[in-house]
């Protein structure tokens, strides 16, 4: 009997290993399985990150106009010159550097001469002979000499009440001085430049 139950020990040995096996390898296959599933479905399911704008750079400050004003503009509104006034001689405008500048009017009384001069034609040489002329006789001062006899005033009238037939203020006024002896020069000599020869040679005109 026992010899006949050894001849199955090999088949009931293979059963019984198959029998315990195989249900161990199907739950691994199983697990395996459900991992592979989880993996791919998480790896399915992404959370979507909201999508992040970039920062927005700051949008640079407008610059200021700046009004333009030209210099025409300028020296209207610092100085707008009445309608009757002559406009000024380029020499006159210039700052007189000393008494010596014959070309520039140095003074109120010279910058009254050059004007009065200019109104005959009298500029250039011609001023700067009248300016000479009359700086050496009197210094150009209204003042110069006496009024009660000798010479007297910028052009140094002999005598000084020669200078009525201009204005009654000979004694005081520049302008009426220079008057007189712009029609003196002008009827005598003809020019400043000719009266100055003439003191030149003479110390007196």
């Amino acid at each position: 009997m026992l010899e006949k139950n050894k001849r199955y020990l090999p088949v009931l040995s293979f059963l019984l290993f198959v029998g315990l096996f195989l249900p161990t390898v199907a739950h691994l296959n199983n697990q395996t399985g459900e991992r592979r599933a989880s993996s791919t479905a998480s790896a399915k399911v992404i959370t979507k990150k909201p999508a992040t704008k970039p920062a927005a750079s700051p949008k640079p400050k407008p610059k200021k106009k700046i009004k333009k004003t030209s210099r025409a503009r300028v020296r209207t509104a610092t100085y707008i010159p009445p309608a009757n006034e002559k406009p000024r001689p380029v020499n006159g405008q210039r700052k007189c550097e000393s008494w010596e500048d014959w070309t520039t009017p140095c003074g109120k009384n010279q910058r009254i001469g050059y004007d009065l001069a200019s109104d005959r034609g009298w500029t250039g040489r011609q001023w700067v002979c009248l300016k000479k002329l009359w700086f050496h006789e009197s210094g150009w001062s209204k003042n110069s000499g006496s009024p009660d006899g000798g010479a007297f005033g910028i052009p140094q009238a002999l005598p000084g009440s020669k200078m009525a037939s201009a204005g009654s203020d000979w004694r005081t006024n520049a302008a009426t001085q220079i008057k007189w002896g712009l029609g003196y020069i002008s009827g005598r000599y003809g020019s400043p430049c000719s009266a100055y020869a003439h003191w030149q040679s003479h110390s007196w005109y």
